[in-house]
């Protein structure tokens, strides 16, 4: 699909206007407003935004933020999905969100 209809899907199908959303870095946020400016679409997301890279490093105690294949070592997982493939990349990031939310809750996935 293009660029404008992902946005749209983005936005009709799962309210993503109303969200607070996460991305690893600011990369990914400044490039959608970019890419969004530039092709003169809306943007599909909320002013709510999340740096989950900063959030990683900070809960774990690390010294410096890392990329995401570093976090995902951290955790002893293996990237699944190629490396800059948005959604392999998207895919990623749940899997280190969902552990984070576990060792929140503390439920080890049960």
């Amino acid at each position: 699909v293009s660029f404008a209809e992902a946005c749209e899907t983005l936005q009709d199908k799962f309210s993503s206007r109303k969200q607070t959303w996460l991305s690893w870095g600011q990369y990914d946020r400044k490039m959608f407003e970019s890419q969004c400016r530039e092709t003169c679409v809306d943007y599909p997301f909320s002013k709510d935004h999340i740096n989950l890279k900063n959030v990683f490093a900070v809960t774990n105690g690390l010294r410096k933020e890392t990329n995401l294949p570093g976090a995902l070592d951290y955790l002893n997982m293996p990237f699944q999905g190629t490396l800059h493939v948005g959604k392999d990349d998207a895919f990623n990031i749940a899997l280190i969100f969902i552990d984070m939310m576990k060792k929140v809750r503390g439920t080890n996935g049960k």
